[in-house]
């Protein structure tokens, strides 16, 4: 047997020659040998089988649930495909209050090109949980426009939102079933499907005709910064000739074929020391642009606080912000710098006595509350470590040579000093290459004049007569003095 394996080379597999020259013990012994083995066999496989059974119908892994889960599952699956129907449901419209921390998006609006927003986040979460069909019928409106980085406390947006109840404020259409209880949190319901730095802060229910936009009578804008070296005073002098009504095309981003009156309204502009527990003359110290204004250009917030920057670092005069007011002195803007966007937050916004009424849960506003805190231990940790960077290299002791000694002595003896006592002595090289221009001797920039025929000609060349028939419509009204400041949408920036 030995041998008819070997030369088989399998001990599997017997030839019909091999088996006839096999007696008829050795015979028996080889079939009892293999049958032993097939048995062997099927015993492993039933075994393994029962071993899969037994897995698959187990109580711990779900056993005779499995089958009861999988029905759920299908059962959920049908439910989330049927389709929801809206003429259940009453519409209201509503103002919501939303607050967010604008570093990290492309602005508030929705672009074609540009992702993520803070409005893409928000109907985002609208259509999640079916209080809005869609962004186009859902009558949306914002207060103010910011920019990409900016960020907002008072935000204020209206829209249309499914509701429960059938009667009161801003009832926009009756549903066919009458819902008992309470409206629907909305404030709740929105904040558990919008990002850690986008929150509804509170909800109103609004007129049928309100509109965020132009229902606002004033915007407050904030613009932070550590005083430094900063002259204070001299940027108040200057900022003081901002209130009023004036025409800012200097003080903005000129959107020549969209905006055709520059003429805004600051209603007042401060400067507010931050309560961070600094003295006031400290150079690390907070400080706050505090302006007020009916509504603002594009990047007009910016464009202001970095002439002021300019007059606070003793490079212009205060007087300069009145002369750029004078398009006599100034009828070109000058090409200057704006001042950065992650200082700016929108921070509230006013609207007629009584129109809103902000409504909030105390434990909706628990949870608000609690949500900020985290927010705030986990940035003032970070801004704790880098303190603590800043105060080892203000405490650090420099090796300074010793100046007077003859540059071709061998031996230079040299000391100890601490870092603030070389500070203000130390050159900045990098800064001092930097040669300052006055912005009266700046190069400038296209007057608004000269772009809007470009516009008009270009329009005109490319056979676009309906936008060019606006236009001219638009320039006629400003000839005639009736051209108002709404013609552009606040962007306070």
């Amino acid at each position: 047997l030995n041998k008819m394996e070997k030369d088989s080379g399998d001990s599997k597999i017997f030839t019909e020659e091999n088996l006839a020259t096999v007696g008829r013990e050795e015979l028996v012994k080889i079939i009892l040998e293999q049958q032993s083995k097939l048995k062997d066999g099927e015993n492993s496989s039933s075994h393994r089988k029962r071993k899969h059974d037994l897995i698959s119908t187990s109580p711990t892994e779900g056993g005779q649930d499995a089958p009861q889960k999988d029905e759920g599952a299908k059962r959920r699956k049908v439910k989330q495909d049927r389709p929801f129907d809206w003429s259940k449901y009453s519409k209201r419209h509503v103002a919501l209050k939303v607050a967010y921390l604008g570093w990290d998006y492309m602005g508030l609006v929705v672009q074609k090109n540009a992702s993520p927003t803070v409005e893409e986040k928000i109907m985002e979460a609208l259509k999640r949980t079916k209080l809005i069909e869609d962004s186009s019928s859902c009558n949306y409106s914002r207060c103010g426009r910011t920019d990409k980085g900016v960020s907002a406390f008072g935000q204020v947006i209206s829209v249309t939102l499914r509701s429960n109840c059938s009667e009161g404020v801003g009832i926009v259409s009756k549903g066919s079933i009458q819902h008992e209880g309470p409206e629907i949190d909305y404030t709740t319901m929105l904040n558990h499907h919008l990002p850690d730095d986008i929150r509804v802060l509170s909800w109103c229910p609004v007129p049928t005709t309100f509109d965020a936009r132009f229902a606002c009578s004033w915007r407050l804008y904030r613009y932070f910064f550590v005083r430094d070296r900063l002259n204070i005073d001299a940027m108040y002098e200057a900022a003081q000739h901002l209130v009023g009504e004036h025409d800012f095309r200097n003080f903005c981003k000129m959107d020549a074929q969209n905006v055709h009156n520059y003429v805004r309204t600051i209603i007042s502009f401060e400067i507010e020391p931050q309560d961070d527990g600094r003295d006031l003359n400290d150079e690390k110290k907070m400080f706050a642009f505090v302006i007020k204004g009916r509504a603002f250009l594009w990047h007009q917030v910016r464009c202001m606080t970095s002439i002021l920057f300019l007059v606070g670092q003793g490079k212009e005069q205060p007087h300069v912000v009145a002369d750029m007011l004078d398009l006599k002195k100034f009828p070109r803007k000058p090409v200057y710098a704006i001042a950065s966007e992650i200082p700016l937050v929108l921070y509230d916004s006013g609207y007629a006595d009584g129109l809103i009424q902000w409504k909030n849960e105390p434990e909706t506003h628990l949870h608000l509350w609690k949500h900020f805190v985290r927010m705030w231990e986990e940035r003032s940790i970070r801004g704790t470590i880098v303190t603590c960077m800043l105060r080892t290299l203000t405490e650090d002791n420099l090796v300074i040579k010793d100046q007077t000694a003859s540059s071709n002595s061998e031996s230079s003896s040299s000391a100890l000093v601490p870092w603030t006592h070389v500070r203000d002595a130390t050159p900045d090289k990098r800064a001092m290459q930097e040669k300052y221009t006055s912005l009266a001797r700046r190069d400038t920039e296209t007057p608004y004049e000269e772009k809007i025929e470009g516009i008009m000609a270009r329009l005109e060349r490319t056979g676009k007569t309906q936008e060019l028939e606006r236009i001219k419509k638009i320039l006629a009204e400003k000839a005639a003095g009736t051209l108002s400041t709404n013609d552009a949408e606040d962007f306070g920036e």
